[in-house]
């Protein structure tokens, strides 16, 4: 990616998959030993905004090494 820039554009680099705040907290705490969150009705729980991180790999040929958040290792 920084041998052949294409300058100007900005990319959002973030995993493909979006599992939803009510899953994804409360799993990442247990795996750190740590109080899992409550959430307090269905607003909270839902996935909020989504942000696409395809722009990346469709103009550069960029893979995510790990495209789902809960298979990501903790270091």
């Amino acid at each position: 990616m920084l041998q052949a820039p294409k300058g100007g554009h900005i990319y959002n680099i973030c995993a493909p998959a979006h599992p939803a705040r009510n899953v994804f907290y409360p799993q990442m705490a247990r795996l750190l030993g740590l109080e899992p969150p409550q959430f307090r009705n269905s607003l909270d729980s839902g996935k909020g905004k989504i942000i696409d991180g395809s722009r990346i790999c469709n103009e550069l040929g960029f893979e995510y090494q790990y495209p789902d958040p809960l298979v990501m290792p903790l270091e």
